[in-house]
């Protein structure tokens, strides 16, 4: 792959102005306590990888954990983003004892990561934060009963506390990484009392976010995104739950909520998106009618998203995105749930549902953040039968997802939507006769299409699964053979790529979870004795679509077209005729593709700083020649700016370097 230099910018002094696509990333929603998930996630996704087994290996697998003791078992794991690490929480020492350890994942030496813990003392969970050096975890390592939280490098050393010193009865309930730092929710100036803190993730001096609470006052509820820690608290006025934001670094808080009706209990939950916007539940207006509404991220003053309610009508579940907001509840139909989106601006919101059959209901819904699109699962159109739709999430023509049921099948409520620019597949599974526990697993276009079945060839069916960003899907099955437990297998997102089982006598093992890190797949399983999980890995083939470009670097490992994202398009050159721009370029210095494969995006921008935002028009995505024509004419006193930017199959290539040599951030053209 050629050096990265700037891309071809020419900046002509002509004239514009108009919209950007939406920049992607995830959809964050706001987490309530007392109840904390688990900081790290069950399968860890880190890149490409092959589809088969290593010949190397021929099949074998591995042990990745150390040794447990009689009785012990791993309890969860995960590895660094590198895909070289491994960190795992197990009772190994003393069983009932839960410690944390770290390992590379080719195995070898383990070290333990948590300080000597006090008598009855654990390791409840953990995480690997950003960038990989720290691993943080909460145990009572000190005071039995007494939750703390300790930042210890990944490769071990010297624990550290994370927040002030905590008086007797104190607890951590919940925590989050903020970028390089972490937030706390513990009662640690009043017992029972819980505040929001902010510590830097390798230690040092913690400062509290919220505003001091009144007595009886609490803190409900936390979101952290992009440097910001949104929570919810009676802060003002006990017994009135509301929205305030502040900088992850401390600050005044700024209360995003608006004015309350009397009676009103305050917000139930929001989530973030993009762009400055928050969405949020509350009964503001009326009370115990819970309703939508939107804010920027930062402050300012709410509006209401949702339309009027029936009577007894609550929304129940918001998203947010770019541009709109997403909900669901009964706002039309008394106990009939049905899926709505609304511009930031309000206006009447647009129903994204087909019309229910009676009894119907929208029973969940996700909304992908790479193809503006929104997948649900709802009996819309034979009640009690869950089945699988795609709409615009501006609302339109709705797709069903999946070709007709059996009679009694349904669709399971663990699709997946897709995870990277590079997949516009939707993974679902699917119940071939009602009673009957086999699903079948199938991929679809999220625009819509014919199903393509994977893991063919397993009559018991699928257990469970998990995509990669790669293209690869792990699953579980009962092998057919029968027994007890699973085996775990892959196929190609696309299908056509089913492998035999990974683990070696299937029907004797319980696999509780399935990872893929790097060139590895990891999987716990009780291989090695009976009801005792331990960490064990299968190396993958080095070039599973055999392009000549090993996996670890292959952005699509099953696509043997193309391997790499494109280097910058070069040459821009512009000329003006009879009020029409003529944009002429070069193509990159590495297409990353087989011939045929390349593609370009034009993007124009009012700004030469500033190919992100509303200033920002795509003028041609994925356009195959090397010309593109502009005949619009700038505003007087503004300038166009143009950008040509390569793609190929994995997506677009970089946008280049400014001349600080910071990266170029532009926006996402579809």
């Amino acid at each position: 792959m050629s050096e990265n230099v700037r891309p071809a910018i020419a900046v002509l002094s002509l004239l514009l102005a108009l919209g950007s696509w939406p920049a992607r990333g995830e959809i964050a929603h706001m987490e309530k306590y007392p109840v904390a998930p688990p900081p790290t996630d069950e399968v860890v996704d880190l890149g490409p990888r092959g589809t088969t087994i290593d010949p190397s290996f021929a099949g074998t697998v591995y042990r990745i954990s150390g040794a447990l003791v009689a009785g012990g078992t791993v309890l969860e794991y995960s590895a660094t983003s590198d895909g070289q690490t491994v960190v795992y929480r197990a009772d190994a020492v003393t069983d009932g004892v839960g410690e944390l350890f770290s390992v590379p994942i080719a195995g070898g030496a383990t070290t333990r990561l948590n300080q000597n813990l006090v008598a009855s003392g654990d390791v409840l969970d953990y995480g690997i934060a950003p960038g990989d050096e720290y691993v943080v975890f909460r145990a009572d390592a000190n005071v039995d009963e007494r939750t703390e939280l300790f930042s210890v490098p990944v490769g071990g050393g010297t624990p550290v506390r994370v927040h002030p010193e905590m008086p007797a009865g104190g607890d951590v309930i919940l925590w989050r990484f903020s970028g390089d730092r972490v937030i706390v929710v513990a009662d640690i100036e009043t017992n029972g009392t819980f505040d929001i803190y902010s510590t830097p993730v390798e230690g040092g001096a913690s400062i509290r976010l919220n505003g001091t609470l009144p007595a009886g006052g609490n803190t409900n509820g936390i979101l952290v995104r992009d440097e910001l820690v949104q929570y919810l608290a009676e802060q003002d006025t006990v017994g009135l739950v509301e929205l305030y934001v502040v900088p992850d670094t401390g600050g005044t808080s700024v209360k995003l909520s608006g004015t309350f009706a009397a009676g009103s209990n305050g917000v139930n939950t929001s989530s973030a998106g993009e762009d400055n916007h928050t969405i949020y539940i509350a009964d503001q207006d009326v009370p115990a009618q819970y309703e939508a509404y939107g804010v920027a991220s930062t402050g300012g003053t709410p509006i209401k998203l949702s339309g009027a309610m029936v009577g007894g009508g609550d929304i129940n579940r918001v998203s947010a995105t770019r541009d709109r907001a997403v909900y669901r509840g009964d706002q039309d139909t008394d106990a009939v749930d049905e899926l709505y989106s609304v511009p930031w601006s309000g206006g009447p919101p647009t129903r994204l549902n087909d019309p229910l059959v009676p009894s119907g209901d929208v029973d969940s819904y996700k909304v992908s953040i790479y193809s503006d699109r929104v997948v649900y699962l709802a009996d819309q159109d034979i009640d009690n039968v869950q089945e699988l739709y795609s709409v615009p999430l501006t609302g339109g023509t709705v797709i069903k997802l999946h070709e007709p049921l059996p009679v009694g099948g349904d669709v399971g409520s663990d699709y997946q939507l897709p995870d990277s620019e590079r997949s516009d597949r939707v993974l679902y599974r699917r119940q071939p006769t009602q009673g009957i526990t086999r699903f079948e697993m199938f991929s679809v276009p999220i625009g819509g299409g014919t199903p393509t079945p994977l893991g063919v060839g397993n009559p018991r069916g699928v257990t469970g699964f998990r995509r990669t960003p790669s293209g690869i899907v792990l699953y579980k099955s009962i092998p057919p053979s029968g027994g007890f437990g699973n085996a775990i297998y892959i196929d190609a997102l696309v299908g056509g790529q089913a492998s035999p089982a990974l683990n070696p006598a299937p029907g004797s093992t319980d696999v509780a979870t399935a990872s893929v890190a790097g060139d590895r797949i990891m999987f716990a399983t009780d291989l090695s004795v009976p009801n005792q999980d331990e960490i064990f890995g299968v190396r993958l083939i080095e070039d599973g679509d055999n392009d000549g470009v090993l996996d670890g670097v292959d952005c699509l490992v099953y696509d043997a077209d193309v391997w790499s994202l494109p280097t910058e398009a070069d040459a821009l050159t512009l000329a003006e005729s009879a009020g029409t721009t003529t944009l002429t370029f070069s193509g990159p210095s590495d297409s990353g593709a087989a011939p045929g494969g390349l593609g370009f995006d034009v993007l124009r921008s009012t700004s030469p700083d500033d190919f992100g935002t509303s200033a920002l028009t795509c003028l041609e995505v994925g356009d195959t020649d090397l010309e593109a024509l502009d005949g619009e004419q700038p505003p007087a006193g503004t300038v166009f700016h143009y950008l040509v930017r390569a793609r190929n199959t994995c997506g677009p290539g970089t946008s280049g370097a400014a001349s600080d040599g910071a990266d170029r951030e532009a926006g996402f053209c579809l």
